[in-house]
């Protein structure tokens, strides 16, 4: 997380406008900006396979993986996955549905735990703010701050399971939609 404060250099005894006076440079004159910016990674998932109650006796159910396993992106299709072809619809357990294979019976899978990254959040802040003097010590402080400055859409991770209909899949958004819309808001304090 990156924060940043600066008073825009505007008005009277500023680098810009420094020749404006009375009520010009009352409203022109000292502005703060404050920006928050958040930048993470993707959260970790595992790969996950359908129809595994026969082998939950032997732990977790991770499928092998027998190839490259690429990470496409999209919100529909975000891993390499069966395209929703059943792991064992070929034949019997072990054989292999693209880069995918159902484990032996009393076997473990492969696929390691939390092996793959879901996609990454961003997200940009941004404070203005103005200070009125109304007498020696009264002041009026105007607000508006803007989160998801950049309306950007943050998603959560996609359905781990590789040979389910659905898999690969984004269905929601990060924090379930609270972030997901730009919202702005004003206020207005009065200081003594």
């Amino acid at each position: 997380m990156l924060t940043n404060v600066i008073d825009v250099p505007v008005g009277k005894g500023k680098s810009f406008l420094k020749n404006l006076g009375g009520i010009t440079d009352r409203i022109m004159g000292g502005w703060s900006l404050a920006a928050t910016t958040s930048w993470e990674s993707g959260l970790p998932f595992s790969p996950t396979y359908s129809s595994c109650s026969a082998d939950r006796d032997t732990g977790p159910c991770r499928p092998d993986v027998v190839g490259t396993v690429h990470i496409i992106g999209s919100r529909n299709d975000y891993f390499t996955t069966t395209g929703g072809v059943p792991l064992e619809a070929r034949g019997t357990p072990g054989d292999t549905v693209g880069l995918w294979q159902r484990p032996a019976f009393g076997t473990f899978g492969n696929a390691a735990r939390n092996s793959l990254r879901g996609p990454g959040f961003f997200q940009a802040d941004l404070s203005v703010t103005k200070n009125f003097s109304l007498r020696e010590d009264v002041s009026l402080q105007f607000r508006a701050d803007i989160f998801n400055l950049f309306n950007d859409v943050n998603l959560d991770i996609p359905q781990t399971c590789v040979d389910c209909q659905n898999g690969g899949t984004i269905l929601n958004t990060a924090f379930g939609g609270a972030a997901l819309q730009r919202q702005i808001m004003f206020s207005l304090r009065l200081q003594f």
